[in-house]
């Protein structure tokens, strides 16, 4: 699991890993991508939709 937060973290981790680094918020709401093998579903933000997952 991968949280952005903002600021030097957020930018480090983004450089470490770009293959989720255009991952943001979706509408405004944290969001939660179920990723596996370097390929992630559609993000989800409700627990509800992260167990289906």
């Amino acid at each position: 699991m991968i949280h952005w937060e903002g600021g030097a973290g957020e930018k480090l981790l983004r450089e470490l890993l770009p293959h989720v680094s255009d991952m943001k918020p979706v509408n405004g709401r944290p969001a939660a991508c179920n990723c596996e093998h370097f390929s992630c579903k559609k993000p989800v933000t409700t627990l509800e939709a992260l167990h289906e997952a």
